[in-house]
């Protein structure tokens, strides 16, 4: 039997109360806990991914820090024609190993289309490379060993979904059994996933415009566009971007010809010369990193576009835990 008031209702032994913010489930332990199981087993989907991630990026990054101090072979690029990845043989006491790591962090099959066109073009087939292998495991080998800011992302995704998840648990579980309130925290959950990893490439991005400025300049020539007799000479394997419209320039560094497609930090992906300012065939100065001469920019400093990706973000990461801190315990009235 039950008693009805106001702001209660009940039935079989069991009472739930309405108020103006939802519905309680504290009268219904068996529910509660099985919501809570949901959580748990929700948060695993995160959780373990995530350190997954943490795990293998710590590994990569460990690597490309020790990989500087490794033994030496020479080997040669298998494969690199179009549609193909990059692929380097080499030979260690009498064995031959082949691998597709180019640097720890970020290997040929893992970008997108414009930087495997770039990565073709650096490592033409035939090529003869030098790669540092691991001591006790020769398989463990990469082309430019030590460390590179590339092997943070792994291990910042990995964390983008941990601290998220583990922050989620913790309202979620502490929660009074409020349907809103499970449902704010899931809300706010996605903001944070969506904008942590924004916040934390943008930054990047950010950073290096700034730091551009202090960079060595090195001689460039513009590979893109409609070519003119006589302008330009190409070299073998560099057709592919010969006459295309996306950005592509080369440019030597200690004698070895390197090509990049960024014409400023923060560029929309496969940036294409809308303007006409860098036709086929026109001399450029090209500044570069002198800790990774592959990363380049023909406009250095930080532009306006630098600001989108990081700013946006930011929105996203901040609306998240302004959820989580604050909307979460007004609707538990606290």
């Amino acid at each position: 039997m039950f008693q009805p008031h106001f702001g209660q209702v009940g039935f079989i032994g069991f009472k739930y109360t309405v108020d103006s913010v939802g519905v309680s489930l504290s009268g219904f332990p068996d529910i509660l806990f099985r919501m809570k199981l949901a959580v748990l087993f929700g948060l695993g989907l995160f959780l373990l991914p995530g350190l997954f991630m943490v795990g293998i990026g710590s590994r990569n990054v460990w690597r490309g820090v020790a990989s500087s101090h490794w033994p030496e072979a020479t080997g040669d690029v298998a494969e690199s024609g179009a549609q193909k990845n990059v692929e380097f043989r080499y030979r260690v006491g009498g064995q031959e190993y082949s691998t597709d790591l180019i640097q720890f962090g970020q290997t040929s099959g893992s970008s997108d289309s414009s930087e495997a066109q770039l990565r073709r073009m650096r490592y033409r087939a035939g090529s003869a490379v030098q790669v540092r292998y691991h001591p006790k495991d020769p398989s463990i080998a990469a082309v430019e060993p030590g460390f590179h800011s590339d092997s943070l992302w792994l291990p910042g995704a990995g964390l983008a979904f941990v601290l998220p998840a583990i922050l989620f648990g913790l309202v979620a579980l502490g929660s009074d059994g409020s349907f809103l309130g499970y449902g704010l925290a899931v809300f706010a959950l996605i903001f944070v996933l969506i904008g942590l990893p924004m916040l934390t490439a943008g930054s990047m991005n950010l950073w290096r415009a700034y730091v551009s400025q202090q960079w060595p300049i090195a001689a460039g020539v513009i590979l893109s566009g409609k070519p003119s007799s006589g302008n330009v000479e190409v070299e073998p394997g560099e057709e592919e971007a010969a006459g295309g419209s996306r950005l592509v320039y080369r440019y030597e560094v200690a004698g070895r010809k390197r090509y990049s497609d960024v014409r400023v930090f923060g560029q929309a992906p496969d940036s294409t010369d809308s303007e006409g300012r860098y036709p086929y065939g026109k001399k450029v100065q090209v500044a570069y990193c002198p800790t990774d001469p592959d990363l380049a920019v023909l406009e250095p400093g930080v532009t306006n576009d630098v600001y989108y990706l990081p700013g946006a973000g930011a929105a996203f990461f901040l609306f998240g835990l302004a959820a989580f801190f604050f909307g979460i315990p007004a609707l538990r009235g606290k």
